[in-house]
């Protein structure tokens, strides 16, 4: 989600191309109850863990040039990921605050703390900017990132690579502790939001490190200690374990649990990648969804509400779908009116979660592209 590393680099890994479109689908399958994909939740929490899978990306992508002019850099950070989190919040603060008159019973009205403290240390204030909690979390870990970087000699050898990943992991833990303990309620949760990224940030710059040496790992061992692992989890604690870091909920299994599963999560999907790498090329869907990630993340709710009122506009005009609940659609941001009760049907949501952010893309490619034309003819 980071734009840093959005697949528009000259040496696009196509592995990690199919990992972000990967990741941004998981986000999308997860605020919608599974997507309408059975077994989507069977080995993985999708949802949660779609961070730790963004988080490790920007870490394999981060360059140790960028911290020669660490000023230079983090301005550029702030403009690529704060200056469209405050779009996004007066977007959708104007939206909610409209919706809040109509009758809807979800979200906070637009003001100063809305629209200026909390959308970097909440963004749940509207609803639909829930997804981009991580967004001010992953600028920190790339700010202290860049700073250990600045300090190293040799920051791009295998020994600092190793050194920062052990010690990101150790904040991570004890972030997580931490937010455990507080229940995720305090001023500082943007700061353990960022403690609990780090150690897949750190993850993804080792990585790139020793990915020669990974790859050679055959597919059958590869994926038999995953699932093994897994299978270990999930028979002890009896259940698919479910966390959400951006509260820290449900973390009761304590705090180096979540890493477990999100390193194997990670490692999952990198080898998908991997074999998925000859599809991945050809497709220009994959690439589209991998370069706009932050636009599907933080507009996929949005297409979802507007599925919601398709229906609900069938059931009182026309009076079809008699079950809708008109109630909860009101009062519940998380009623999915699912047609004939069929849960397949959320695969409706999903397309709407995915096609509604793209088709914004496009049209703002468009705009730039007219307002750059005419701004040269004058």
């Amino acid at each position: 989600m980071d734009n840093q590393t959005n697949g528009k680099q000259k040496s696009t890994d196509f592995t990690f191309l199919f990992v972000y479109a990967v990741a941004a689908l998981m986000v999308i399958i997860a605020h919608g109850n599974g997507g309408g994909f059975l077994g989507a939740y069977d080995w993985y929490a999708w949802g949660p863990q779609a961070v730790a899978l963004f988080s490790f990306s920007s870490g394999f992508f981060y360059k140790s040039s960028y911290a020669k002019d660490p000023g230079k850099y983090i301005l550029r950070q702030f403009k690529k990921l704060i200056l469209p989190l405050y779009g996004c919040s007066l977007f959708y603060g104007i939206l909610t605050t409209l919706l809040l008159k109509r009758g809807f019973a979800y979200g906070k009205s637009i003001g100063l703390k809305t629209l200026l403290i909390d959308p970097l240390t909440d963004t749940h204030q509207f609803l639909f900017t829930q997804a981009l909690w991580y967004i001010p979390a992953i600028l920190i870990v790339s700010i202290v990132f860049t700073l250990l970087v600045r300090l190293s000699r040799e920051p791009d050898g295998v020994r600092f690579a190793s050194a920062v990943f052990v010690l990101f992991l150790a904040a991570g833990i004890l972030g997580s502790y931490a937010g455990i303990q507080c229940e995720g309620e305090t001023e500082a949760i943007v700061i353990l939001r960022a403690m609990y990224l780090m150690p897949f940030y750190a993850a993804g710059y080792l990585y790139r490190r020793i990915a020669d040496k990974v790859s050679r790992i055959p597919n059958m061992l590869y994926f038999t200690v995953l699932f093994v692992i897994m299978l270990f989890l999930i028979i002890h604690y009896r259940e698919l374990l479910i966390f959400h870091p951006s509260w820290f909920k449900d973390f009761y299994k304590g705090p180096v649990i979540p890493y477990v599963i999100g390193f194997c999560q990670i490692a999952f999907w990198l080898r998908v990648g991997k074999i998925m790498e000859p599809v991945t090329k050809e497709s220009a869907l994959i690439r589209l969804i991998a370069d706009n990630t932050y636009d599907i993340v933080a507009h996929h709710l949005l297409g979802f509400f507007l599925v919601k009122c398709i229906f609900a506009a069938l059931h009182s005009w026309a009076g079809l779908y008699p079950d809708f609940d008109s109630a909860a659609f009101h009062t519940n941001f998380q009623y999915f009116y699912l047609p004939g009760g069929v849960t397949q049907s959320m695969l409706i949501y999903t397309a709407a979660g995915v096609a509604l952010p793209l088709i914004w893309v496009i049209l703002k490619k468009k705009i730039r592209k007219a307002i750059q034309n005419r701004t040269a003819e004058t």
